[in-house]
């Protein structure tokens, strides 16, 4: 079955190169510029089944995104959050998420912003796309 990604970035650079990276996999991509697109997105598709959100973003961030995912009651949902700082490391334990999200969290703090080290969201996607 093809998955369907939903990207969830307020910076448009950022945006283009996961976006660009996402479609070289075999999986339909969905992108919302912040949060509460996002989660009407997620409401009105329900075949959305992998999400790689920003955490700082201004209308809805991205913890608020994965918090309203896990209310959904969907199947678990591999969700990818990153952030270009050092915030939110404890993980799962920092914004008390359910069991059933499939949290991963990465920081690209220690890169530039103009070129973020790609190598974790494609480790992220080869895990739960298929090329």
């Amino acid at each position: 079955m093809k998955k369907t990604l939903l990207i969830v970035e307020d910076d448009e650079y950022q945006l283009k190169q996961f976006k660009a990276l996402a479609e070289t996999y075999d999986c339909t991509v969905i992108t919302a510029e912040y949060g509460v697109k996002a989660l009407h997105l997620m409401i009105a598709n329900q075949d959305i089944n992998i999400v790689i959100t920003d955490v700082k973003m201004e209308v809805g961030d991205g913890l608020f995104v994965v918090g309203e995912i896990s209310l959904l009651e969907r199947a678990p949902i591999p969700v990818l959050v990153h952030s270009n700082e050092n915030t939110y490391h404890n993980g799962r334990q920092a914004i008390n998420l359910p069991e059933f999200i499939d949290f991963h969290y990465k920081s690209f703090a220690r890169f530039r912003k103009k070129h973020p080290d790609l190598r974790q969201v494609r480790e992220f996607l080869d895990e739960h796309c298929k090329h």
